[in-house]
C-alpha cells in the first residue's frame, strides 16, 4: 500500500482503519516536520525564560505553581507519565492502540504541541513496525483518555523514546483513544451498511422481486396534504406518510 502522508489534518475513518488493521505505512509531511521543529524551538526558549509555562517549566495539577529546573527535567518527565498510569482491566485490542497512536501523531503534525519532530517520527516508526499498544480501558484521572495515553507513551519509551521538557504533557492531553475507538466503530458500521445493501439486493433478486417500488419517484410522490392545527388560516402543509 502507498504511504499515508500525515499533515495534521484530513485524517479519515478509512485511513484509521487501513493503518490500524491493515498495516498501511505512514510518513510525516515535510511541512509538518517544519512546524514541529519551529514549535519545539519556541518551547526550549520558553522553558529557560522567567515566565511560568504550565507543564513546561512548572509542575502540573496541584504542582502548577512549583518551578521545575532543567536538572529536574528527566525525573519530572518520568514521574508525569508514571503518575497517570492508573488504568486497569483487560487490554483493548491492539488495533485500538494503533488507531490511538495514529490519531496522536497526526495531531502532533499540526505543530501546536511544542513537541520535537523526532517524537512524531518515533510514533510513525512504531506504526510502520507493527507495534500495537495494548491499553487497559478502565479508570479515569480527570479526563478519561489520560491513563490510556500514559500507557501508550510508556510503551514507546520502552522502545527507546526519550522525551524532553513539556513533551509528556503534550502527549498525555488528548482524546486519541476515544477518537480511535469511534473511528473503528464507524468503519465497521459503514461495512455493515454496505453488506445490508448487498443482502437486500440479492434477496430481491432471489425472490424475483419488482425493483420498481424502489424508484426515487415513488418516495417523492408519497406525500399527502393535511390541514394544519390553525383552522382559521386554512393553510395546508405537506407531511410524510
Amino acid at each position: 500500500m502507498d504511504e499515508l502522508i500525515l499533515t495534521g489534518a484530513g485524517l479519515t475513518v478509512e485511513d484509521v482503519a487501513a493503518v490500524a488493521r491493515d498495516g498501511r505505512p505512514v510518513a510525516l509531511s515535510s511541512e509538518a516536520t517544519k512546524r514541529m521543529r519551529a514549535a519545539s524551538q519556541l518551547a526550549a526558549r520558553l522553558a529557560e525564560g522567567d515566565e511560568p509555562v504550565y507543564g513546561l517549566n512548572t509542575g502540573v495539577g496541584a504542582l502548577r505553581g512549583v518551578r521545575q529546573s532543567a536538572q529536574d527535567a528527566g525525573r519530572f518527565t518520568r514521574l508525569t507519565i508514571q503518575s497517570h498510569r492508573t488504568s486497569h482491566g483487560d487490554p483493548l485490542p491492539g488495533e485500538v492502540g494503533r488507531a490511538a497512536l495514529l490519531h496522536r501523531v497526526n495531531a502532533l503534525c499540526r505543530g501546536r504541541s511544542m513537541v520535537r519532530p523526532e517524537v512524531a517520527e518515533a510514533f510513525a516508526a512504531a506504526l510502520n513496525e507493527g507495534v500495537a499498544p495494548r491499553l487497559p480501558p478502565i479508570g479515569s484521572l480527570g479526563q478519561s483518555d489520560l491513563p490510556a495515553m500514559a500507557e501508550l507513551i510508556d510503551a514507546l519509551r520502552a522502545r527507546g523514546l526519550v522525551l524532553q521538557r513539556g513533551e509528556p504533557l503534550a502527549l498525555l492531553n488528548g482524546n486519541s483513544l476515544s477518537v480511535g475507538i469511534g473511528a473503528l466503530a464507524l468503519a465497521d458500521t459503514g461495512r455493515l451498511l454496505d453488506a445490508c445493501d448487498v443482502v437486500g439486493a440479492l434477496s430481491l433478486e432471489g425472490f424475483a422481486g419488482n425493483p420498481s417500488v424502489l424508484h426515487p419517484q415513488v418516495a417523492e410522490v408519497n406525500w399527502i396534504e393535511s390541514p394544519t392545527e390553525d383552522a382559521q388560516t386554512h393553510n395546508r402543509s405537506l407531511r410524510p406518510l
